[in-house]
């Protein structure tokens, strides 16, 4: 299932400037995580691809779209040689926007409180086992 589109002005300009995008494919060897994975939505165009589902109703708000738009680094360095001078950055962040709006949370808050429960449960075990060593007693 798939959000519906919004008429929201942010949405609409959202939508106009990845539309300038002539997917030309400039931004591919000066964006670094798109260097480091050589997949195409982790490219400013296919990022730019992405949002446009998204904004256009196409594509559903879920965490795999949410990990591919907070991948980007935010870096700029495509936006210096994008010959369309689309403001990429601008885009993504207003997927990110619609997505966080639809309750998907960013990919690295679901990875932070995975490490934190664990974190907190290592720490707890490791209470229950040197509290009666140490002779230290909670509660009473």
């Amino acid at each position: 299932m798939t959000d519906q589109p919004s008429t929201d002005p942010a949405t609409r300009a959202s939508l106009r400037d990845a539309d300038a995008c002539v997917k030309c494919g400039a931004c591919l060897p000066v964006c670094p995580t798109y260097a480091r994975t050589l997949h195409e939505a982790d490219s400013p165009r296919g990022r730019i691809g992405l949002v446009q589902g998204l904004l256009a109703g196409r594509l559903p708000a879920d965490a795999v779209l949410a990990a591919h738009l907070d991948g980007c680094l935010q870096c700029r360095f495509c936006e210096a040689v994008c010959p369309a001078q689309v403001a990429i950055v601008q885009v993504i962040r207003g997927g990110q926007q619609r997505l966080r709006a639809a309750g998907v949370r960013p990919a690295w808050r679901s990875m932070l409180d995975r490490h934190a429960a664990r974190w907190h449960w290592a720490v707890g075990r490791l209470r229950a086992w040197v509290a009666p060593a140490s002779g230290v007693h909670r509660g009473a």
